[in-house]
């Protein structure tokens, strides 16, 4: 169970009416959310907006007074949600919260031009972000035998050149990292060749994955919880790919045999 489930945490934490605005209008928001309406729509608005409006509030004031042990974080946008991240988990007793979900974004991946100073950059406030983040939650918080990271991207680069960088392509490489995770192993099938004659490259160095999601986050969400028999409603895609390439949870996380 649990008390509230913060939808999304920005680099800056929970966006909050300013000029103590809320106080001004709890009122006024009161008198209106509290009228009864026989109409499912206009009921279910004023129940959400009520709830959004205390929770965000409720929240806001959480995080504002919450201080982490780790100190000097970057102040790029991934290391700031990060930060956020590791406050939330912090409080996770005051807010009841037993298990959480959070999804982070780092835009400027785009690399059609200045591919190795973008690249080189974007590492590099990867690697600061989870630096802080695993010494906050593994030697300050002790919770990082219960943490899974997972990178994703809506889409890859492409192998070759178009003169100053790369395009939009489809195959690309993703890292998984937590403290019950097999680390140190690479999953999937690895291409044999990578080449204008292999049978995976599409042209121009758009490669085809050789792994799905399915195979990747059937174990993920194994380690998370989620039962065989709800699996294929979790991910429903999966009957369309070979039991032989779905990894278990043994293949990727420790301490399960």
């Amino acid at each position: 169970g649990s008390k509230l489930v913060p939808n999304l945490v920005g680099r800056n934490g929970v966006v909050r009416m300013n000029n103590d605005g809320y106080n001004e209008l709890v009122s006024k928001i009161t008198n209106m959310t509290d009228k009864v309406s026989q109409n499912m729509f206009p009921e279910t608005y004023s129940q959400i907006l009520e709830s959004s409006l205390e929770q965000t509030e409720y929240l806001g004031k959480m995080l504002d007074n919450a201080q982490l042990d780790t100190t000097n974080w970057a102040d790029d946008t991934i290391s700031l949600q990060m930060n956020q991240v590791a406050k939330i988990m912090k409080m996770r007793s005051e807010l009841g919260n037993e298990r959480d979900v959070f999804m982070l974004k780092l835009g400027g991946w785009d690399t059609h031009s200045d591919l190795k100073e973008d690249f080189n950059e974007q590492l590099t406030k990867i690697n600061d972000a989870l630096s802080k983040f695993h010494e906050e939650i593994k030697t300050k918080q002790g919770l990082w035998d219960n943490v899974t990271i997972v990178s994703i991207s809506d889409f890859g680069r492409t192998l070759t050149s178009n003169g100053k960088g790369t395009d939009h392509a489809w195959g690309g490489n993703y890292f998984i990292a937590g403290g019950g995770v097999k680390g140190k192993n690479i999953f999937g099938k690895y291409p044999e060749e990578l080449g204008a004659n292999s049978d995976l490259n599409l042209g121009r160095g758009r490669i085809l994955p050789t792994t799905s999601w399915e195979a990747m986050w059937n174990s993920i969400a194994q380690w998370f919880g989620v039962v065989d028999s709800e699996m294929d409603t979790v991910l429903p895609n999966k009957k369309n790919f070979p039991s032989s390439d779905i990894f278990d949870k043994n293949d990727l996380f420790e301490g399960w045999a």
